[in-house]
């Protein structure tokens, strides 16, 4: 949590327990919130480097089906 948050939250030693339960909470909140957005990120990362290496590998397959389905003619060999 960065220094901002932790200066906006009220403190726990106060002696009033309502107020210590509420900083208790938003504490919480807070770190249950950072926790999430980074899972979020990771797993939005690992969504994007697989989309990427199917990309891929569709597009090798894709090529080779081309080359497959060409015929000897469109390799040069001369056969007709």
């Amino acid at each position: 949590m960065d220094s901002e948050g932790k200066r906006n939250l009220p403190t726990l030693g106060s002696g009033n327990s309502e107020l210590g339960t509420e900083a208790l909470a938003e504490l919480v909140r807070k770190v249950v919130e950072e926790v999430l957005e980074t899972k979020v990120k990771e797993i939005r990362e690992t969504l994007q480097a697989r989309c990427l290496e199917c990309a891929i590998q569709v597009n090798a397959i894709g090529r080779q089906e081309h080359a497959l389905n060409a015929g000897p003619e469109s390799i040069g060999l001369g056969i007709a």
